[in-house]
C-alpha cells in the first residue's frame, strides 16, 4: 500500500529471484531514472506480500549532489508518478472500478498534495485516494490480515486529513472551501467531509485548524 505513494526500498539491497522478474518482463529499460520502484510495482501487482523487509540493516546508502537520482531529480518523479499511474489503474480495473477515468496529475497531487494548484484538485485526489483503498483491499482481502488492513486505512485517513489540512492552510477561505469560521455546515470540500466522517475524534484539531488559518 505505501509503495504507490514513495519508493521506500534501496535498490542496492535488494536480492530477488531472477526466473520472478523474467517472468514479469525483467527491468524497463525505457526508463531512466527509476526502473527499480517501476518494477517494484509490478511485482506487488501481482503479489502485494512478493516484498518482504528483513528486520536488520544490510547497506549504508550514500547521498550526494552529483549522484544520478539528485542530478535527474525531476525525471525521477515524472517517472515514478507515471509508474505509479499504471498501477494505480491496474488496480481499480481488477477491482472493475469504474468511477471514471484516471489522470497523471491526479496521480501526481496524490503522492504530491503540497503541489496543488487548487482545492478542487486536492479533492479529486482525496476522491481518488478512497477509490484505491476499497479496491486494494477487495483486491488483497484474502492476503491481508486485520491488523494489516486496520493499517492501510489507518494511513488512508491520515493522508485524507493532510489533504484536508493543504485545503484549508493553502486555500482556507469561504469562497473556495465551503467552510464557515464553525466548522462548515454544508462543506463542499470533498477531503473536509471526509476527513470528519472517518476520523471524528480529530474534531479539536480541525477546529485549532480552523482558527488559525
Amino acid at each position: 500500500w505505501a509503495m504507490f505513494f514513495t519508493c521506500s526500498i534501496s535498490h542496492p539491497s535488494v536480492v530477488f529471484r531472477r526466473n520472478i522478474v523474467r517472468e514479469l518482463g525483467g527491468y524497463d529499460e525505457t526508463i531512466s531514472h527509476c526502473e527499480d520502484y517501476e518494477l517494484w510495482l509490478r511485482l506487488l501487482n501481482r503479489n502485494c506480500k512478493s516484498i518482504v523487509c528483513l528486520p536488520f540493516v544490510g547497506i549504508w546508502h550514500r547521498k550526494h549532489n552529483q549522484s544520478s537520482s539528485s542530478v535527474g531529480l525531476k525525471i525521477q518523479k515524472k517517472e515514478a508518478d507515471k509508474a505509479c499511474c499504471r498501477a494505480i489503474e491496474q488496480t481499480l480495473h481488477l477491482t472493475n472500478d469504474d468511477n471514471g477515468p484516471l489522470s497523471f496529475d491526479q496521480v501526481s497531487i496524490l503522492r504530491n498534495p503540497s503541489s496543488a494548484q487548487s482545492s478542487e484538485s486536492l479533492d479529486i485526489a482525496a476522491k481518488l485516494l478512497l477509490r484505491l483503498e476499497t479496491s486494494f483491499l477487495t483486491k488483497n482481502y484474502d492476503r491481508l490480515t486485520r491488523q494489516e488492513i486496520a493499517l492501510v486505512k489507518l494511513d488512508c485517513n491520515a493522508r485524507i486529513g493532510e489533504l484536508a489540512t493543504i485545503i484549508i492552510t493553502k486555500f482556507g477561505n469561504e469562497d473556495k472551501t465551503g467552510l464557515d469560521h464553525k466548522g462548515g455546515a454544508g462543506m463542499r470540500s470533498f477531503a473536509w467531509k471526509s476527513w470528519c466522517e472517518r476520523c471524528p475524534e480529530k474534531q479539536l484539531e480541525r477546529l485549532s485548524l480552523i482558527c488559525h488559518t
